[in-house]
């Protein structure tokens, strides 16, 4: 996660969680189609 140094920790966390819901959709998209082959 990348890190502010002005402290501006909602933008943290804003960062922080679409990082960790990019993943997951994109484990999601690859077994998705992963079955389907």
């Amino acid at each position: 996660m990348l890190y502010y140094k002005n402290g501006n920790q909602e933008q943290f966390l804003l960062d922080g969680t679409s990082l960790f819901y990019g993943k997951w959709i994109t484990f999601y998209l690859y077994e998705t189609f992963y079955r389907q082959l």
